[in-house]
């Protein structure tokens, strides 16, 4: 059987870089391609998991359990994001870099404030 990677996954995600996945294709793109991971990201084991759930969901698995593998990655990404920014910026410093890295992760408002409050002292 012929991988159908053109699946829609159950909900569209977005990236760090604004950018929306809606497809396994997609998806699967996204996380082996230099220019929107660092190439030791995809190595990680919450992008190894959601590409065996990929691999599963394009084989006709459950493209619910890749979307989730996708979306948690997603969110570490976006936290290893942060937590590099805030290094970068400072504990208890509240600028323009920790607000980008915020905005682009694609993390609800609720949460992006949690972090910023929790890692910057900031609101």
């Amino acid at each position: 059987m012929k991988p159908h990677w053109n699946r829609k996954l159950s909900r569209v995600l977005r990236t760090t870089e604004e950018m929306e996945l809606r497809t396994l294709a997609e998806a699967a793109t996204y996380a082996t391609n230099p220019d929107t991971l660092p190439l030791y990201y995809p190595t990680r084991n919450e992008w190894q998991h959601a590409a065996r759930l990929m691999m599963e969901a394009a084989n006709g698995g459950d493209v619910e359990a890749a979307t989730q593998a996708i979306e948690n990655a997603l969110f570490l990404t976006a936290r290893l994001y942060f937590n590099q920014c805030r290094r970068e910026s400072g504990r208890n410093r509240s600028d323009e870099a920790v607000k980008t890295i915020l905005t682009r992760s694609g993390l609800p408002p609720n949460i992006s404030r949690t972090y910023r409050q929790h890692w910057c002292g900031s609101g």
